[in-house]
């Protein structure tokens, strides 16, 4: 873990308890609330469309294979 996470002093975004970890203790809510990056975002997004059994493959292998099954 980061030491910005352990360093978190701050009010629950939910339930607004104060906690010191990195979670609340009342609803379970990360408090570590650092913005998503469009890099992120971009990775995360080919890695599930890119993945070896995601949508994006059987698509072009049934396309491929049995064209009239779509």
């Amino acid at each position: 873990m980061t030491q910005e996470l352990l360093d978190n002093n701050t009010n629950c975004l939910n339930c607004g308890t104060e906690t010191q970890e990195n979670y609340c203790s009342k609803c379970g809510q990360l408090t570590n609330t650092s913005q998503i990056t469009f890099k992120e975002t971009i990775n995360n997004f080919l890695s599930i469309a890119f993945a070896f059994e995601g949508p994006l493959w059987l698509t072009i292998r049934l396309l491929i294979t049995n064209p009239g099954k779509l």
